[in-house]
This record gives structure tokens, C-alpha cells and sequence, in this order.
């Protein structure tokens, strides 16, 4: 099954915020995290919060509310991902697949960006 990366969106459960696979980018997370980090970036790492449902599943107490970011932040961290996918597009796994999801992760960021909503990186395993 594996690991997929996707951007949650605070306050929606909009069918828009789905639309990404997310698991061509948690396979080349690493090498896009170290090339970014390069120009400065903080990685998507950075932006992970557990959700309360995965706080629940691993028996840990729930907080009273999330931290959410600003997804200009997070539009710029994609963005320089991007332009180092394309500079090293023939050092990642799947690049096709790759391509999509960076895309997607965009995307999704410019509507929460449009909607004045914030952000957060989540994980399905």
C-alpha cells in the first residue's frame, strides 16, 4: 500500500482536497528535501501534523486543536520542489508520477491560498 503525502486543508473536506495521490512524492521526499533545503526551504516534514484520528490510533491523548500553516509558505516550498524535480528529473523514482503529485500539491495550495484557508502536511500508511 505504502506512504502518500498530501496537503490537509483546514475547515473543508472539499472533493478539491483530494485530488492528489501523494505517494510518488513521500517515495522521493528524501532527495526532494535535501535539494530544497539547499536553497534554504524548509522541507514537508516541517509541515507535518498528526491528525487526531492518528493520535487516537496510537493510543496518544488528543490536543485541543492543530497547527496550521500559511500556504504561501507552502506554496513556495512546492514551487522550488518543483524547479529542482525539473533540473533532476532523471534522479527521482516514478518521475511521471512525481510530476502529478507536485502538481496536485500545488494546486491544492493555490485554491486554500484563493479560499483564505490554511494548511498542513498529512500522511495515509
Amino acid at each position: 500500500m505504502g506512504v502518500s503525502f498530501y496537503p490537509r486543508i483546514e475547515n473543508t473536506d472539499a472533493e478539491w482536497v483530494h485530488n492528489i495521490s501523494g505517494k510518488a512524492l513521500s517515495k522521493n521526499f528524501e532527495r526532494l528535501a535535501k535539494l530544497i533545503k539547499e536553497h534554504g526551504h524548509k522541507d514537508l516534514m516541517d509541515y507535518f501534523v498528526e491528525s487526531e484520528e492518528q493520535l487516537e490510533d496510537f493510543g496518544l491523548e488528543k490536543r485541543s486543536g492543530q497547527e496550521w500553516f500559511n500556504p504561501a509558505e507552502g506554496l513556495a516550498m512546492i514551487d522550488s520542489m518543483i524547479r529542482e524535480f525539473y533540473e533532476h528529473r532523471g534522479e527521482f523514482e516514478f518521475p511521471d508520477h512525481l510530476e502529478v503529485d507536485l502538481k496536485a500539491f500545488k494546486a491544492i495550495l493555490d485554491r486554500a491560498a484563493g479560499e483564505g484557508l490554511r494548511w498542513n502536511l498529512g500522511m495515509s500508511f
